[in-house]
């Protein structure tokens, strides 16, 4: 088939950020692929995937068929889903339900009867920038004490995914697990830092460079709301554990005492720049009438972690930029693998951020 024919056509409508590369329409970041209309007997897919070989880290995607929702593991090089219709045109989705480091997926073919226009009206877009939170780590995993693997991962049943569809809107999602707004520990040595610098790149893997990443085109999709839940792995860079913040507490007798160190301080202070920078570089690229909100509180954040981000934000005084406290630790305290939220926690925070968004920036409709 000819992906570039059929998106130019209007019958192939992407979502999220994609590539097209030796004839594979490549959908690596969560929730990314394709919508599209057809019609006939038999929807035929054909599927590539990398470490398909590696039982933890299978990419699984979801396909709908008119919103009916059916979960597929890739656990072949090349796979092939045939799945039977009925007689009148269906609305199919195939999304990525697994993050774009834990393992690739590209669309090899679609074969079906007919493709048909397809003429969307305009929809509120949203884009997210988020780590494992909103990747949806773990929160098909009712065991908090298992270790994550791919099978418990979706983006389809997290908090993002799950706003876009209360508003029936288009969205697209950059987000990667253990990653931060500034620094983590769970990502120390990676050539990319944060999530914040891959703002411009279409897809991820751990060993890539800016110069080996694919380079999206930010013109291509304008979001009118960007919601930021970035701050949560930077906890980690700034608590005990961390190797640099050891050598303080050695030096200093507590982690009290050295908080108060230049260092330390020091830091922070980068922490907050890079929060500002992020937030400079979104208005920048998408403009002034953008909306931001950065939300965080899904899971604990440190005190000092989120005071700095605060600070950062009434610095950058910016109207358009708002902050959201999740709470749905207080209302469910299920937990997925690793004590990731689960898909209650997810659930809930999902109706906090439609609730937000309809009272702050929709005006209440």
């Amino acid at each position: 088939m000819d992906f570039n024919n059929l998106i130019e056509n209007n019958k192939i409508k992407l979502i999220g950020r994609t590539r097209i590369d030796n004839n594979k329409l490549f959908m690596n970041f969560s929730g990314s692929g394709l919508k599209a209309k057809v019609v006939g007997e038999t929807l035929l897919i054909k599927m590539f995937a990398t470490k398909y070989d590696d039982q933890n880290s299978y990419p699984y995607i979801s396909i709908l068929i008119d919103g009916n929702r059916y979960d597929y593991g890739l656990f072949e090089e090349h796979l092939e889903i045939k799945i039977t219709l009925t007689s009148e045109p269906h609305i199919i989705h195939i999304l990525k339900r697994t993050e774009s480091p834990v393992s690739f997926a590209a669309i090899e073919d679609i074969i079906v009867d007919e493709f048909l226009r397809l003429d969307d009206e305009d929809k509120l877009r949203f884009e997210f920038y988020g780590d494992s939170l909103t990747c949806g780590y773990g929160n098909l995993c009712n065991n908090p004490n298992l270790p994550f693997t791919s099978h418990t991962e979706s983006f389809l049943d997290s908090y993002a995914y799950l706003t876009a569809k209360a508003f029936n809107a288009d969205y697209s999602a950059i987000c990667v697990s253990g990653f931060p707004i500034y620094k983590s520990r769970w990502n120390e040595g990676f050539p990319i830092e944060s999530v914040a610098d891959m703002i411009s790149i279409v897809d991820y893997s751990e060993d890539m460079t800016f110069e080996t990443a694919y380079h999206w085109d930010n013109s291509q999709y304008i979001p009118h709301i960007v919601v930021v839940n970035l701050g949560t792995n930077d906890c980690s860079y700034f608590t005990e554990g961390e190797g640099w913040v050891d050598e303080l507490i050695k030096i200093k007798g507590s982690f009290k005492e050295a908080l108060k160190e230049p260092v330390f301080q020091d830091r922070l202070f980068n922490l907050g720049e890079k929060v500002k920078s992020f937030l400079s570089t979104l208005f920048n690229i998408y403009g002034n009438n953008l909306k931001v909100i950065w939300a965080l509180g899904m899971i604990e954040v440190n005190n000092h972690v989120q005071e700095v981000i605060d600070k950062a934000i009434a610095e950058f005084n910016n109207s358009n930029v708002y902050q959201l406290t999740f709470h749905n630790l207080e209302k469910s305290n299920d937990r997925g693998a690793n004590w990731h939220p689960g898909a209650m926690m997810h659930n809930n925070a999902a109706i906090e951020l439609v609730e937000f968004i309809k009272n702050n920036i929709l005006g209440g409709n």
